[in-house]
Order: structure tokens, then C-alpha cells, then sequence
């Protein structure tokens, strides 16, 4: 049994911490005796996993000076005999390379989940340039990342390795007061965003202002909140097409909750590493249409398992989601074939039988 301890900063939702918890619901038990730590706090995550008979973990505070934090890791280390340190974010990956470094019976491995190197801030592609060759093993989460990753810092190919995410199929449980929506005889087009520059609902709300001139009957809802929402909610009012939205705010489990009442599934960012959603809507038999950033020209096939547009092409992107509202053909091939390349490329145990052999 190796013991293992997976790290993240917190563990409130986000996706390294939707991917731990896919994780640790699929590993095989008989191999790993699993520990999940968070640094600074607990979470949404935290709270589900320790109902669910996990053991979620922190590090006791037997220093309380911030640089030193690495010292409280090193001694929950100790405490459990770990072998294994799987860290998910900065804060973890600068602790439990100090603690590698003066623990060195331990191993570690520490996954990157942000999609667009090199535009970081500075101060943290300095941690990271100073710290990558700590860990045992590197991990990208895609074939783009892992590039981007390498160009950066000038990391050799023997030092990291690409693991793409993997998903349990989100279980459908349909939001009471959305279920009319479903029977209204309109075709959903949803979204699932947090609302930040980076994934330009913006630019959606343009292309949806495009396809209301040939498509009328449409609705799009918008589940995720974020720093935009007013201004975005604003351009809605300004383009004219606020009456066609449903702005839903952050939903709790919207993969189960709301991704199932979609007739179409939209991705608009300028940026990714790769998107959890896209997999949960694949999964789920969405068509999709979506922005070639990050992973997600690799995992959708172009006109097999969605449609690809490239960012910021808004014209293409409405066009794309015109085609699809008026060819209910072409939205049946598409979900058939995207919940087919699902189950063969990115299910949880498909990640984790990687992980493992990491390990």
C-alpha cells in the first residue's frame, strides 16, 4: 500500500478540486491509502468528501509564520508515513517541494492545472522557475498546456508527462422551477462560467444576438457568477437580447443540476488547460460548440464530437450554433459520438489508472 497524500491550497469548488474529488472516488483502494490535505482551509469539497468517509486532513499549525508553512506539511507528512505528495495548485507545490527537499524519502508529484502559460504573474513564474525540479514527476493535463509548460521554463521531456482529467458522469437531477423550460418547445443553449474575462460571455452574447435574427425561438441560460455580471448583464440589455437569458448565479452541482436541461452546450474562453465541463457535457450527450483553446481541440473532434471555432471569431461561433439549432440531425450525431469518445478517452478510472502507474 502506498500512502498518499493529494494537496490542494483549499478545497472549495474549482476545477483541481473537482478533479481531486473524481479522483479519489475512483482510485483503486487496494493499492493507496489516501489522504486529502488542505493548506489553508476547507471547502464544499472537504465537506463532501469527509461525509462520504474520506480522510481529509490539514497540517498542524506547530509554526505560524506563512514562509515556513512547509515545516507544518513536513510534520503531517511524518505524522502519516506518506510516500507519495500529490500537490494541485502554487501553494502546495512551493510547501511540498521544500518538504521534498528536506524529506527526501519522500516523492512528489505535482500536477498543473493553469491553461495559459506564460501570462502569469511574475512573482509565481518565478516560484515555479525556481522549484520544477524538485518534484519526482511533473504532470500536464493536456498536450497544449504540457508545451506551453516546457517553452516556459525549459523543462526536458523526461521530466513531465501529459495525464488528461477524467469525470464520473454527472447523475441527472433536474432543477423544479427549470423544468418547464425543457417543454417550452425552445432550444437551450447553456452555459456553466464563472463570470471573469477569461471566458468571454461577452463575445457569447454577441453571437447570440447573431442568432436571434435567424433563430428566434432560443433561450440560453447561464449558470456560474463572477466579477462581470452586471456589465455583463448590461451588454445583454444593450444587444436586446436579455430577454432570451436566464442568469442562474453560481449553482451548486450544476453538472447534475442544469447541464442536463441543455439542448446545446457553449464554451466561449480565450483561454483553458483542460476544461472539466467540456467533459461533463460530452458526457452527458451535449453537442457542444466550443473555442480551440487548451486541450479542447484534442478532446472534441472537429465535426464529430462537437464543433471547434477559433477564439473571439464570433461570427463563426453564432454561425456554428445557427447549423446546429437548424440540423437536429447533426446535434443527435454529435452527442452520440461525443458520450462515445467520453467513455473511451476521459472517465475518472481512465485518469486514475494513469495516476497510478505515476505513483
Amino acid at each position: 500500500m502506498i500512502n498518499l497524500l493529494i494537496i490542494n491550497g483549499t478545497l472549495h469548488i474549482g476545477g483541481a478540486e473537482h478533479v481531486i474529488s473524481n479522483m479519489v472516488h475512483s482510485f483503486d483502494m487496494s493499492k493507496l491509502n489516501i489522504y486529502v490535505c488542505h493548506l489553508k482551509e476547507g471547502g464544499v469539497v472537504s465537506q463532501e468528501l469527509s461525509e462520504q468517509g474520506f480522510k481529509v486532513v490539514a497540517p498542524p499549525k506547530k509554526v505560524k509564520m506563512n514562509y515556513l508553512s512547509a515545516l507544518n506539511l513536513r510534520a503531517l507528512v511524518k505524522e502519516l508515513k506518506i510516500d507519495v505528495m500529490h500537490t494541485h495548485d502554487l501553494g502546495s507545490f512551493f510547501d511540498a517541494s521544500l518538504c521534498r527537499l528536506l524529506t527526501p524519502s519522500v516523492k512528489h508529484i505535482h500536477t498543473f492545472h493553469f491553461g495559459n502559460y506564460p501570462h502569469r504573474p511574475k512573482k509565481y513564474l518565478l516560484m515555479e522557475k525556481l522549484f520544477w525540479r524538485v518534484p519526482d514527476q511533473l504532470v500536464a493535463v493536456g498536450n497544449a498546456q504540457k508545451k506551453a509548460i516546457q517553452s516556459t521554463f525549459n523543462i526536458p521531456d523526461s521530466k513531465i508527462m501529459t495525464i488528461w482529467n477524467g469525470i464520473t458522469k454527472p447523475q441527472s437531477d433536474l432543477l423544479a422551477e427549470l423544468k418547464t423550460k425543457q417543454n417550452s418547445g425552445k432550444i437551450i443553449i447553456g452555459s456553466i462560467s464563472t463570470l471573469i474575462p477569461q471566458k468571454a460571455i461577452d463575445e457569447l452574447l454577441e453571437a447570440i444576438a447573431i442568432v436571434r435574427q435567424s433563430c428566434p425561438n432560443i433561450e440560453l441560460i447561464i449558470a456560474g457568477d463572477g466579477i462581470l455580471k452586471e456589465s455583463l448583464q448590461a451588454k445583454a440589455e444593450s444587444l436586446g437580447v436579455n430577454d432570451l437569458i436566464t442568469w442562474l448565479g453560481w449553482v451548486k452541482n450544476a453538472s447534475s443540476t442544469v447541464l442536463p436541461l441543455f439542448d446545446i452546450f457553449v464554451q466561449s474562453s480565450h483561454w483553458e488547460a483542460m476544461s472539466v465541463v467540456v467533459l461533463e457535457a460530452m458526457a452527458m450527450g451535449k453537442p457542444i460548440v466550443a473555442t480551440k483553446v487548451g486541450e479542447n481541440n484534442d478532446v472534441i473532434i472537429d465535426g464529430e464530437s462537437g464543433l471547434i471555432v477559433e477564439p473571439g471569431d464570433v461570427k463563426n461561433f453564432a454561425k456554428q450554433l445557427i447549423n446546429l439549432i437548424e440540423n437536429e440531425q447533426l446535434r443527435k450525431t454529435l452527442s452520440g459520438n461525443a458520450v462515445a469518445r467520453y467513455e473511451k478517452e476521459f472517465t475518472a478510472p481512465t485518469m486514475c489508472r494513469a495516476y497510478e502507474d505515476a505513483y
